[in-house]
């Protein structure tokens, strides 16, 4: 019975760490030939965001207005930078219509192509403070994870950064480890006392 309670109190804490939450965003940055792009899935919450950023925004129904505003947003939000502390420049934004979950929306950010270096992202920040924003690198045949918050929006490339879930991960398995011997230790001395 205690083991039972032991996995559904796991299960319970393993769900909820992958909920994709109004919190979370997601970005895939690769390099292709003429251009940085980068994949961003973002929660339905971004059109809060992008109103909070630009509020007489609210009440429009004027596209233009808002996809002008929305690549402002994404200008003065995710700014990446060379080796040499310049800026790449955000070149034009479109919506990927790719398959999702109804609770999300997916745009494909291009940028100058040019060696990417540092990474700042403070996008829907201006909403949560607790907003985590996750990216994965693909550049040359590597593959790196980094997380962005509001107290460290910063990343360069080649800087050892472990995300949130990394941790989740780490502290699911410690759990996993110490509670598999503790319980069979207390299934041992229960079946000792039936004797």
């Amino acid at each position: 019975m205690k083991f039972k309670i032991l996995i559904l109190i796991l299960s319970i804490w393993f769900s909820k760490s992958y909920a994709h939450d109004s919190k979370e965003a997601f970005f895939t940055i690769s390099k292709t030939e003429n251009a940085i792009i980068v994949k961003a899935d973002f929660p339905w919450t971004i059109r809060n965001a992008l109103f909070k950023f630009k509020p007489e925004l609210a009440n429009t129904r004027d596209k233009t207005s808002i996809e002008n505003a929305f690549f402002e947003y994404v200008k003065l939000n995710l700014i990446l930078k060379n080796k040499q502390e310049n800026l790449l420049k955000l070149i034009h934004i479109t919506e990927d219509t790719s398959i999702g979950h109804s609770h999300e929306t997916k745009y494909i950010f291009t940028f100058e192509n040019d060696k990417i270096f540092k990474v700042d992202n403070r996008l829907m920040f201006n909403l949560n403070d607790e907003q985590v924003n996750y990216h994965t690198i693909l550049i040359n045949n590597k593959s790196s994870k980094y997380s962005t918050t509001k107290e460290h929006p910063i990343f360069n490339l080649g800087q050892k950064h472990a995300s949130k879930m990394n941790l989740y991960w780490l502290i699911f398995l410690i759990a996993f480890l110490v509670l598999i011997p503790l319980y069979r230790k207390i299934s041992t001395a229960n079946k000792g006392l039936m004797k």
